[in-house]
């Protein structure tokens, strides 16, 4: 390989990483909000079951 192939595919890894980076933070922020709304729900669901135990 020459040097200035070599030069570019390193330039293309390193601006690569913080991508990916930035890209697996939002799918982590994005799964935390999902699972925020899920306890918000399981929540209100127990406090349902404990006024009305029949209702299930």
């Amino acid at each position: 390989m020459t040097p200035v192939v070599l030069i570019a595919v390193i330039a293309v890894a390193v601006l690569a990483v913080p991508v990916l980076v930035l890209l697996l933070d939002g799918l982590i922020r994005k799964r935390d909000v999902v699972e925020h709304a899920f306890a918000g729900i399981d929540t209100r669901l127990e406090k349902r079951h404990d006024l009305f135990p029949i209702a299930g």
